[in-house]
C-alpha cells in the first residue's frame, strides 16, 4: 500500500500532481477574486484544468465539456467542493481508476492522497468542504425498505436508482435512466452519445420492462457495466443479464491476461533478437554498435564532434583526445518488469586503443 500511495502523489500526471496543481489554481483564484462565491471559484478551477487539458486532445469528457460549458456547471453541481471537483478530475484523467485488476484499496487510498496534499497547499480546507456540502437527506427507497422491515414484508430490490423497477413502461424507466445520468459516479453522457443508444434500447426492453432489463440499466448507470454491454445483451443473448455480465467479464478478463502474455513475449523476442545481434559481434552492446560500419555509415558522426566536441573528454585511461565517435541504440532492458526503464539513442564517444567507452550524448529517450 505504501508503494501505491507513493506512485498516486508524486510524479508528473500522477493524482498527487493534479491535485496540487488545482489546490494552487484555486489558491490564487480566491486571493484574486475574494469577492466571488466558492461556486463560481470552484467553476473557474475546473474550467481552467479542462482547458489546459483539452489543448491538444485529452479526455472526450474534457473535450466535450470544452465545447458545451453546460457540462462543466453541471460538474461543478455535482461536485459542489475542492475536494470533490479536483476527485472528479483525477477519475477523468485517470480512467485506470475503473480496470477490473485496479488494487480493491485504490479509490482509499486516492482520497488519502487527495486530503494530504489539500492538508498542505490549503490549510482550513475541511472546514470550507463541511460549509460547501449540502447535507443528504435519506433516499426515498431507504425509508421505504424501514417500512416493509416493521411489517415484515419484502422491500423492491435496491437497483441502485431510485424509482427504477419492473413494471414500468420504456419511457418511464428510460428517463429514470437518464435522470441518474451524469452525477458523481454514475455514467457520463452527452446527447450525440445517448441518442443512438436509446433508439436501440426503445426496440429491445420489452412493454413493461423486467426486473432483468432493471437491473442491467442499473448495472449500466452505476458503471457497474456497460451500456453498449446491456444493448448486445437484450439484442443477441437468451442469458439471463446477470449470467450474461459475469460470462462476460471472465472472458475480458481472459482475454486482457492472454493479451498481456502476448506483450511479454513480443518484449522477449525483441529482447533476444537485440542481444543475439550484438553478442555475434563483440562483448558489449556499445563495442558492437561502434564496429557496425553500415549502420555507422548512415549517421554522420562529423555533426555530433561540432555540437558535443567542446563536451567531450579524454580517456581516462591513457588521456588521449584522439577518440571514436559513434551513434549508439541501447537494447531493451532485460527484465520485462523493467520495460518502463526507459532506454536512449544517441552519440558516444570510447577510446579504441584502451577498449574504453567515455562520452554519452542522449538525444532520444527510446520505449520498447
Amino acid at each position: 500500500m505504501h508503494w501505491q500511495h507513493f506512485l498516486m502523489k508524486h510524479g508528473i500526471g500522477s493524482p498527487g500532481y493534479i491535485a496540487r496543481r488545482m489546490a494552487k489554481e484555486y489558491r490564487a483564484r480566491k486571493a484574486a477574486n475574494p469577492s466571488l462565491d466558492e461556486r463560481s471559484i470552484l467553476f473557474r478551477v475546473y474550467a481552467t484544468r479542462v482547458a489546459a487539458q483539452s489543448i491538444l486532445g485529452g479526455p472526450a469528457e474534457y473535450r466535450m465539456s470544452r465545447e458545451n460549458p453546460r457540462l462543466m456547471h453541471a460538474a461543478v453541481e455535482q461536485n459542489s467542493d475542492l475536494f470533490s471537483i479536483i476527485r472528479h478530475a483525477v477519475l477523468i484523467e485517470h480512467p485506470e481508476f475503473d480496470k477490473p485488476y485496479a488494487p480493491s484499496d485504490r479509490f482509499e487510498v486516492l482520497d488519502r492522497v487527495i486530503s494530504e496534499v489539500l492538508d498542505r497547499e490549503i490549510p482550513g480546507w475541511r472546514k470550507t468542504v463541511q460549509q460547501t456540502r449540502p447535507s443528504r437527506k435519506q433516499p426515498e427507497y431507504r425509508r421505504e425498505d424501514e417500512k416493509h422491515a416493521k411489517r415484515g414484508t419484502a422491500a423492491p430490490l435496491d437497483t441502485g436508482v431510485a424509482g427504477l423497477q419492473e413494471g414500468l413502461s420504456i419511457e418511464a424507466a428510460l428517463s429514470l435512466f437518464l435522470n441518474a445520468c451524469n452525477k458523481h459516479d454514475t455514467l457520463f453522457i452527452t446527447d450525440r452519445w445517448v441518442e443512438p443508444r436509446l433508439r436501440s434500447l426503445r426496440g429491445l426492453l420489452s412493454e413493461p420492462i423486467t426486473s432483468d432489463q432493471v437491473e442491467a440499466l442499473c448495472d449500466a448507470v452505476m458503471k457497474r457495466a456497460k451500456l453498449d454491454d446491456v444493448i448486445e445483451w437484450l439484442a443477441d443473448s437468451k442469458l439471463s443479464w446477470r449470467v450474461f455480465d459475469q460470462h462476460r467479464k471472465e472472458g475480458a478478463a481472459e482475454l486482457e491476461r492472454i493479451k498481456a502474455e502476448q506483450q511479454k513475449l513480443e518484449y522477449e523476442r525483441k529482447f533476444a533478437e537485440a542481444e543475439m545481434a550484438w553478442k555475434t559481434k563483440a562483448n558489449t552492446p556499445w563495442e558492437a554498435a561502434m564496429r557496425d560500419k553500415a549502420f555507422q555509415a548512415r549517421r554522420d558522426s562529423s555533426t555530433a564532434e561540432q555540437k558535443y566536441g567542446d563536451s567531450a573528454h579524454p580517456c581516462p585511461q591513457c588521456g588521449s583526445r584522439e577518440v571514436t565517435w559513434f551513434y549508439y541504440v541501447s537494447p531493451p532492458h532485460p527484465h520485462y518488469e523493467l520495460r518502463e526503464l526507459h532506454g536512449f539513442a544517441g552519440w558516444m564517444t570510447a577510446c579504441e586503443r584502451c577498449n574504453v567507452q567515455i562520452d554519452c550524448f542522449d538525444e532520444m529517450r527510446i520505449y520498447y
